[in-house]
């Protein structure tokens, strides 16, 4: 018998790390748009691990240490072999130290009691990581990802994104920490947050100069973490040449969002968002339209755009969120369904996605 797909190992770029092509993203832990209980999201990565998912992706930035704090806990009594455990640096997070007082907890439904400032200096990654590890508790922190550092992350200021663009790549700087981290054997893989498909041009050449850079020190950029691309809406990795320099380059990538905000999961039903907001009835009607024609291949939605990303060799893992052991168990059983190959051919004959010798 042949394995499950979703618990098939890819490796992530030249590091020794391996994670299963489906992953657990951990923002949905970090209270994403409701708050769960302690109890639910333990649950939640105990139904994940059970199910053969080896793969965390998590961030301080997630309900401000909160999905940290949960994953570790969670995790902490599995052998540690059997997981990889991810999160990012670039935002520092400082106890609130009159917590009645109140503290900003941007849009999370809950957060630990921090405050949050962007730092993307040595010192302060090194600080970082080292907080990470407390939060988990677990000892060792497999990837570290650079952490929202594109345009879209800064609209409007682009001196705050010029000066920690700065932090980041000047001598001494954060990337030569997280190099040395790397060298060290203290992390086993690096990587790079990359949102969505806008800005390409930025975004190449920063994947371009993260890639140099690092070779430069000696080090390696192991993968990218790009968001809410490739997907079955969202070509913008193919078509902006971040696929193709991660080919020749041999790094890896991991998709986060691969729902785009939920139409993918739910369909283009009232509610239903794209990349956070509401979708345009362009965009909707692709929705339909893939949607048509996935059934027409007794396929459902969400199953193809699940195993969409897997169809490009540099793609290690897809990372979908989730908050329940429920959604868990409906990511396992798309990841695992059998998808005809004429339904891709079907989708790139009707214009939907590229065609396999364009990308």
């Amino acid at each position: 018998m042949e394995p499950r797909r979703s618990t098939v190992t890819r490796s992530l770029g030249a590091s020794d790390v391996r994670c299963t092509q489906l992953g657990l993203g951990g923002a949905s832990l970090g209270d994403l748009y409701c708050a769960i209980s302690h109890g639910q999201a333990l649950a939640t990565v105990a139904a994940a691990h059970a199910a053969g998912v080896g793969y965390y992706d998590t961030a301080p930035w997630y309900g401000l240490g909160l999905s940290e704090e949960r994953m570790g806990l969670a995790l902490s009594g599995l052998p540690r072999g059997d997981v990889v455990l991810s999160s990012k640096v670039g935002k520092t997070l400082t106890p609130v130290p009159r917590p009645e007082d109140g503290w900003e907890k941007h849009g999370w439904a809950n957060t630990l009691p921090m405050v949050m400032s962007y730092d993307y200096t040595a010192g302060a990654i090194e600080l970082q990581h080292r907080d990470s590890l407390q939060r988990t508790g677990l000892g060792r922190m497999d990837c570290a990802v650079i952490h929202d550092l594109e345009p879209q992350s800064w609209p409007g200021d682009a001196a705050a994104l010029a000066k920690h663009t700065e932090e980041l790549f000047g001598a001494g700087g954060g990337l030569r920490a997280l190099c040395e981290l790397r060298k060290a054997g203290t992390v086993r893989a690096i990587g790079a947050g990359i949102n969505g498909s806008e800005g390409a041009e930025w975004q190449v050449s920063y994947a371009k100069r993260l890639a140099d850079e690092s070779a430069a020190l000696g080090a390696t950029i192991d993968f990218f973490l790009l968001a809410g691309t490739p997907t079955l809406l969202d070509h913008g990795a193919m078509t902006n040449g971040i696929l193709q320099l991660c080919e020749e380059r041999g790094i890896s990538v991991v998709l986060g969002g691969p729902f785009n905000s939920g139409i993918l999961a739910t369909g283009a039903v009232e509610g239903a968002k794209y990349f956070y907001a509401d979708p345009s009835e362009d965009t909707k009607d692709r929705t339909r339209r893939i949607e048509a024609i996935c059934a027409a291949h007794n396929t459902k939605l969400p199953d193809a755009a699940l195993q969409y990303a897997l169809r490009f060799p540099c793609v290690a893992s897809v990372i979908p969120g989730a908050k329940s052991p429920e959604e868990v168990a409906r990511s396992v059983a798309s990841m695992d369904a059998s998808i005809p190959e004429e339904l891709w051919t079907a989708l790139e004959e009707a214009e939907l996605i590229p065609k396999a010798s364009d990308t």
